[in-house]
């Protein structure tokens, strides 16, 4: 792992989320897309995530911060052998930027993302 690079959270509706969190950055979005919006708030990465049809995520489950990896698959297939709970598998979320979430043994929740415009 290289280092914290993004942080994530989820809602039912992203624009109403989205749009409050740009008046506390006071800037508007990078990125907008039906399921996601992204920032860039110093140097870092905020995103608004959808929570997809037939989810159900609780409040306290909805924040994932995000590790920055160089080769996704591999970390996801060591981190998954480290007896982690896959919550997702890898997805792309927007050409070549690959993610994915896991829940450690102790009920905390993590990602790692990979994205080749990081550097």
């Amino acid at each position: 792992m290289l280092w914290l690079r993004s942080h994530i959270v989820r809602a039912h509706d992203i624009k109403k989320v989205a749009d409050w969190y740009a008046q506390v950055f006071g800037k508007e979005s990078y990125f907008e897309s039906e399921n996601y919006i992204w920032f860039e708030v110093a140097g870092f990465e905020f995103g608004v995530f959808g929570i997809f049809s037939g989810e159900d995520v609780p409040t306290w489950k909805n924040i994932t911060v995000y590790w920055w990896v160089e080769d996704i698959e591999s970390e996801y297939d060591r981190i998954k052998g480290l007896w982690a709970k896959p919550l997702s598998d890898i997805i792309d979320v927007w050409g070549e930027v690959l993610m994915g979430d896991f829940e450690d043994p102790f009920w905390n929740f993590f990602g790692i993302i990979y994205n080749p415009k990081f550097r």
